[in-house]
């Protein structure tokens, strides 16, 4: 029993994992274009309280709680240079538009494109929080290891 509790609470953040964590989401968000910084929401007390296989979806629920990924572009010749750059058909962000109840009675081309750049940084997100967990697995931070008594070593 006290062997389990003491396993259960390694498997919780500890501080030498969050900043590991720290470094690699400040590192990793420099190749992405999200609205803000990702670390700037992210709650130290609430990092000690899960467990590191749990990190995706925190920073998954993150952005749905905080809107990362939601970028506003303003300007006119700012939108339809992203809409030329990432969609010069206009087909998925006509689609996006469609999909959440737009009309071309109530589009331009500031909305268009930004609908498609929060669409296309959900997806670099997505990318990004994969990134983040795989760089958190490939470099473990080592765990005390138990004899079989239950001593810590």
């Amino acid at each position: 029993m006290i062997l389990n509790t003491i396993l259960e609470i390694e498997k919780k953040m500890e501080e030498e994992q969050i900043n590991k964590l720290k470094e690699i989401i400040e590192a990793e968000e420099k190749n992405y274009d999200f609205s803000d910084l990702v670390f700037n929401y992210i709650d130290i007390e609430e990092l000690k309280e899960i467990d590191v296989d749990d990190l995706k979806d925190y920073l998954e629920d993150l952005n749905q709680d905080k809107e990362i990924t939601n970028t506003e572009v303003i300007n006119y010749t700012n939108a339809i240079e992203y809409l030329s750059e990432n969609d010069c058909s206009l087909n998925e962000s006509f689609e996006l538009a469609r999909e959440l109840g737009f009309t071309l009675d109530n589009i331009d081309s500031e909305i268009l494109a930004s609908l498609l750049k929060s669409e296309n940084n959900r997806e670099d997100y997505r990318e990004f929080i994969g990134d983040v967990a795989s760089q958190m697995e490939e470099k473990p931070i080592l765990k005390r290891e138990f004899l079989k008594n239950g001593d810590l070593i």
